[in-house]
């Protein structure tokens, strides 16, 4: 056991549940969840209304945790974690919201450098650099100093999946 944690043997998935129950009263929502996200692939999570795919999100970024069961992340169970153990485990996982949320009183370059201003250590010249490479990674090169007011929806979603990748994940979880 390493600072609380329990590390499993080096897993093909970047998400594991392992009989992973959850309700809220007596509505059952999770029953009995086995599944792994395998690494470097895209995964769906797809379902009807009720079924629990946002319940699944949440347990997957530690927002709730399971009545039963196991969650793993990245090797380490993070099932009953704390607050403080899943701050680090967070920032290996980039979140996009459908319409980008992006904040509209900042420029793209502020919105897409934002979460690199929290949790690194980065001069200008290297913010500039990183947004730049990231801007033209989802191909809006240029647009830095434009606002959101002044982007189309799909320009807002290209910028919010720039600041999504900015911290380089090893998760992207989009929820449509």
């Amino acid at each position: 056991m390493i600072a609380g944690f329990r590390l499993q043997e080096e897993s093909r998935y970047i998400v594991e549940f392992r009989d992973v129950r959850k309700s809220f009263g007596a509505q059952m929502v999770l029953q009995q969840l086995t599944v792994g996200i395998p690494r470097e692939k895209i995964t769906f999570v797809i379902g009807q209304s009720g079924e629990g795919k946002s319940v699944t999100l949440k347990h997957i970024v530690g927002i709730l945790r399971p009545d039963s069961g196991e969650v793993f992340f990245d090797g380490k169970l993070m099932s009953h974690a704390s607050g403080e153990e899943w701050i680090d485990e967070r920032k290996k996982i980039g979140i996009l919201f459908q319409d980008g949320a992006l904040f509209d009183s900042l420029t793209v370059f502020e919105n897409v450098v934002f979460p690199l201003r929290e949790f690194k250590k980065m001069s200008e010249p290297e913010l500039r650099a990183e947004c730049a490479y990231l801007l033209d990674l989802v191909g809006l090169p240029g647009r830095e100093n434009v606002y959101p007011a002044e982007l189309s929806i799909g320009e807002k979603k290209r910028t919010g999946l720039a600041r999504a990748l900015a911290l380089r994940p090893k998760l992207v979880l989009y929820r449509l």
